[in-house]
């Protein structure tokens, strides 16, 4: 874990004592967030490896409502009725 947060590219590089790098600081937080998402695919796949098949069909019918509720929440704060 603590080889990972040294391998992040570093945000504060993208500061100077007297500027601002804008493209640095897109390009390093773009990178910050891929190499979060790729560890986070990679805990995923290594804990879906070991669930038995009922447990995989579970999994998959939770991740199904958890999107359906975010979706219905989403929606939630808009009026159906809208144009009267």
């Amino acid at each position: 874990m603590r080889e990972n947060m040294q391998n992040m590219p570093k945000i504060s590089n993208a500061f100077s004592d007297t500027n601002f790098d804008k493209e640095l600081f897109i390009k390093l937080s773009k990178e910050r967030q891929e190499k979060k998402i790729e560890r986070k695919a990679q805990m995923i796949a290594s804990v879906y490896a070991v669930l038995t098949p009922a447990q995989k069909a579970e999994l998959r019918k939770m991740i199904d409502q958890k999107m359906a509720m975010r979706m219905e929440s989403s929606m939630g704060g808009k009026s159906k009725n809208s144009c009267k």
